[in-house]
């Protein structure tokens, strides 16, 4: 545990600092791709072990990526979350380090793994007590969801 001592007007930022950075997937917005900083509030895509990428209402709710690397701590769907997919293809790779899915929707997301295992031994990764949630996985020939501790 750190200990931040803050005092007057700082303390609020201090506050801040100690928080992990979530990124709110966009209303609307021009593209599906998770790559896209401008899909997400603040214009940041969530790509760290820390970070959260959070989801609402959108227009948009099928997402693809554009880079082939992603950690992220974990992504939340909201009360009223619409049903979001994503698919990841080819060589990419996408590792959850955190909380995982988290889901207070009553629609459960899907991810579908197409990526090819002789370019990544777990496209989709749920490392140590991360969770998939009620998420729903399709996993096709040549691809694999790994669960490691």
């Amino acid at each position: 545990m750190r200990l931040v001592y803050c005092s007057g007007l700082a303390a609020a930022l201090c506050l801040l600092s100690g928080q992990a950075a979530a990124q709110t997937w966009l209303a609307s917005f021009p593209s599906g791709d998770w790559d896209f900083a401008g899909n997400w509030t603040p214009a940041t895509v969530p790509n760290s072990d820390a970070a959260t990428a959070v989801f609402g209402n959108s227009t948009t709710t099928s997402l693809g990526f554009a880079n082939n690397t992603h950690n992220i701590g974990g992504m939340t769907f909201n009360a009223g979350a619409p049903a979001y997919s994503f698919s990841l293809t080819g060589p990419q790779i996408f590792t959850f380090r955190g909380a995982g899915i988290v889901n207070n929707s009553s629609n459960a997301p899907s991810l579908t793994v197409s990526s090819d295992t002789a370019l990544s031994a777990n496209p989709l990764a749920f490392v140590k007590a991360t969770s998939a949630g009620n998420a729903n996985i399709t996993v096709n020939a040549a691809s694999a969801v790994g669960f490691f501790n």
